[in-house]
This record gives C-alpha cells, sequence and structure tokens, in this order.
C-alpha cells in the first residue's frame, strides 16, 4: 500500500462508471485484460437477465441488461436497498440495476459490472477484470490506520473514497471514534467493491464473519476451521512441505 499510494501515475477516477467502462485507466494497479477475438464467456455471464425472459424484446440493451445464460448472480432486496440507501451515492446505479415491466408483470435486477460488449444482438464477455484498483489500496490503508490507532489519519483516506462516492468532501466526520470507523469502513467496501470478490476477506479481516453472513450465524463452535478450507490430498501427496489445515487432520 505504501509502495502504491505515492505513484503519481495511479490515482482515483473521477466518475465511478468510468472504472469499468474504460480500460487500463489510472485507477486499475492490476486487471486481466480480455479481447473480444479471444474470450466470449465468463462468469460475468450470469450476472444478466437471459434474454429469453424479457417478454418485451424491446427492453433488451434499452434498460434491461441481457445475457445468454442463466441469471445465478443478483444482489438481495436487502442489498439493494443498502447500495440505494444514498441517493447522492453513485456507486449504486454503476454496480446494479433494476426495473419493472408493468405491463407483463415482470421484475428484473442485473449486475452492471463486467457486461462485456452488445453486438449483433450477441454479448461478447470482453470487459477487462479488475482485480486490484486504487480505490482498495486507500481503503486498505484506512484500515491500517485505524487498526493503529491512527483514526484521523484513516478516516482522511476513507473519506478520499467517499468523496468521489457522495461527491461531499469531508464526508464523514474526523470526530469519530475507532470502532465507528471498523464498522463504516466494512459498509463502504460493500458498497465500492459489489461482485469484486472482496467481502468475505474483508469480513474476516474484521472478524465479523459470523455477525454479517446470515448462514453462518451462531457457527462459530462448529468446526476448528470453519472459515478455511482443507488442502486436498493430491497437494499434499505432491508436496510433503505442505501441511494440513489445522482442523481437518
Amino acid at each position: 500500500v505504501d509502495y502504491v499510494l505515492p505513484l503519481t501515475n495511479l490515482g482515483l477516477l473521477s466518475t465511478f462508471k468510468d472504472v469499468f467502462y474504460t480500460e487500463n485507466n489510472k485507477e486499475v494497479i492490476f486487471a486481466i485484460n480480455l479481447l473480444q477475438n479471444e474470450y466470449t464467456g465468463g462468469y460475468a455471464s450470469v450476472y444478466l437477465v437471459p434474454t429469453q425472459y424479457v417478454t418485451d424484446k424491446s427492453l433488451i440493451e434499452n434498460t434491461v441488461k441481457v445475457g445468454s445464460n442463466q441469471e445465478y448472480v443478483y444482489v438481495t432486496d436487502a442489498y439493494q436497498q443498502f447500495l440505494y440507501s444514498n441517493a447522492g451515492d453513485q456507486r449504486a446505479s454503476t454496480s446494479c440495476s433494476f426495473y419493472d415491466d408493468l405491463v407483463n408483470d415482470e421484475h428484473f435486477r442485473w449486475i452492471n459490472k463486467y457486461p462485456g460488449t452488445w453486438s449483433n444482438g450477441t454479448r461478447y464477455f470482453d470487459a477487462d477484470i479488475v482485480i486490484y484498483r486504487y480505490a482498495e489500496a486507500l481503503m486498505f490503508k484506512a484500515e491500517i490506520e485505524n487498526a493503529l490507532e491512527n483514526t484521523p489519519t484513516a478516516i482522511s483516506y476513507l473519506n478520499d473514497v467517499a468523496e468521489r462516492a457522495y461527491g461531499v468532501a469531508d464526508f464523514y466526520a474526523s470526530t469519530l471514534t475507532k470502532p465507528e470507523v471498523d464498522e463504516i469502513l466494512i459498509d463502504e467496501y460493500l458498497k465500492e467493491f459489489v461482485v469484486e470478490g472482496k467481502s468475505w476477506w474483508v469480513f474476516n479481516r474484521f472478524g465479523v464473519v459470523y455477525d454479517r453472513v446470515t448462514s453462518l450465524a451462531g457457527r462459530e463452535n462448529e468446526h476448528a476451521n470453519m472459515l478455511i478450507w482443507p488442502v486436498s490430498t493430491n497437494t499434499l501427496s505432491g508436496n510433503t512441505n505442505i501441511k494440513q489445515t489445522e482442523g481437518y487432520n
């Protein structure tokens, strides 16, 4: 983090949507680059509404973003309300969208990140997959500083991300306590990095998995390593220096 943040070729984009719709931008630290001619599938295909589910075909790509695969991943009602809880948060509509077709009594919801390219009735999943970006480095720095009891400094880094999101400088007050900042950091991670694969690790670092993941509530003592996978037998037999995860012996 201390290496990345001072780099002059990196920084936050002023518009959140541009992070995902402008490839190789200055916010991207590391990404998997994809081109239309080399790849047309991918996990982002399960974020979009299947074409056959849309009765009114005029809605396709003109409000309802569609794909050709089954939609397995979308936000819940509670997550939708959480993401849209602040009307000024520009991240919400970039992360996910919703549409009600009142004529056909159909409700659609879909995730907007990594949509690829829609061309001649076909979607090509050629959007670059962003693994690490500058906003996460700022959030990491805020997390670290708060853990070190440097809460005002943590709030400063947090506010860099919040200012882009809400369009308000010093969105979070400098008088917040360390526990308050921790809770805010968790929520801001959830709003900033929708479907970017960050939340599980955030919950683990902050020690709130059993509080934040409904299916794990009350299961703290169920297994010695409830939150960590075991090492496979093939891996263990292939390298004797690797040891089984504690609790799976």
